[in-house]
């Protein structure tokens, strides 16, 4: 005789014990009541064993029931064998796609990190009250019925939330070297610092971050950026102009034909020339008058012609 139980006749020790504490226990039940509770105690029992080893414990035990001496208990059949369940792959996920709507958002989650460590790649949709104001809908340019998608709208906000953070502190820099002492084009500071900081308090509702905060933040931004590069074209050609204006060769014969004296127009001409370029000459200067007359166009591109009004 083996010294050791095997993990079979274990099985069928253990749950013979218990049909037999069962069936004492209804013993003033009525014979179909009883084999009810007896065979989901056999099913319940089964879900431990796998399943190519099912049979031979049904077999064991039911080898059992002729040898039961409970007085006064009916004679118990041995419960029939559960169907044979499908295992296929296709059928497995068949069950899962049924059981799906009936699980938590949280469940779902876990379902699908598991899936994704034996190497299938799935995606989690989850079911969200989230109401788009019309506005909202036309800015986004949704198409007609169909819904947002909140994973490609949050990889959306982040890209967006990184180009907007990359474009907006050197373009206040810039400004902050061009704009004149007077300008009313400022940078209000932003809660938590820098715009980035600020993004992330607003969208985890701090409550010290408002939607007129954040509005008014990239409405100063989004015009000042704006301005700015509109202000290339017009900076450029009214530079020009102003250059050619005062060193073109008939604005300086222009000049020099003006001036007294017997000397040659060819003369007068050069040292007219001499004359204009003496507070033009260094690098400085030129880069200073560039600079301001980008701060103009740019003010106007902001605040409308009259910003610069006298």
């Amino acid at each position: 005789m083996e010294s050791r139980l095997s993990e079979q006749t274990l099985w069928v020790e253990e749950t013979a014990a218990r049909l037999r504490l069962l069936q004492s226990s209804l013993s003033d039940e009525e014979a179909a009541t009883r084999q009810r509770f007896l065979a989901e105690e056999v099913e319940r029992s089964l879900k431990g064993i796998v399943a190519g080893k099912r049979k031979a414990c049904l077999e064991e035990l039911s080898n059992r029931f002729p040898t039961w001496e409970t007085a006064g208990a009916a004679s118990v059949p041995a419960p029939a064998a559960p169907p044979a369940v499908d295992e296929t792959p296709e059928a497995l996920v068949q069950r899962l796609v049924q059981a799906v709507p009936d699980l938590s958002e949280s469940r779902k989650a876990q379902l699908a990190e598991l899936l994704r460590k034996a190497g299938v790649s799935v995606t989690v949709r989850t079911e969200a009250s989230l109401e788009i104001p019309q506005d909202l809908v036309t800015k986004m340019c949704l198409p007609p019925g169909r819904e947002l998608d909140l994973e490609r709208a949050i990889k959306l906000l982040a890209g967006l939330l990184e180009w907007t953070a990359l474009l907006e502190k050197p373009a206040w820099k810039i400004w902050g070297a061009l704009a004149p002492p007077k300008t009313p084009v400022k940078r209000e500071p932003l809660p938590g610092g820098d715009f980035k900081a600020f993004a992330g308090r607003y969208l985890s509702d701090d409550p010290d971050t408002s939607s007129q905060q954040m509005s008014q933040a990239l409405g100063n931004s989004r015009r000042l950026i704006a301005g700015l590069l509109a202000a290339l074209a017009p900076a450029s050609k009214k530079y020009a102009e102003q250059y050619f204006y005062r060193f073109s060769p008939d604005a300086i014969r222009e000049l020099a034909q003006m001036e007294k004296g017997w000397a040659t127009i060819e003369s007068k001409c050069w040292n007219k020339y001499v004359d204009l370029a003496a507070g033009f000459s260094t690098q400085a200067s030129i880069e200073k008058e560039l600079r301001d007359i980008i701060a103009v166009c740019a003010e106007e591109m902001m605040l409308g012609p009259a910003a610069n009004a006298p």
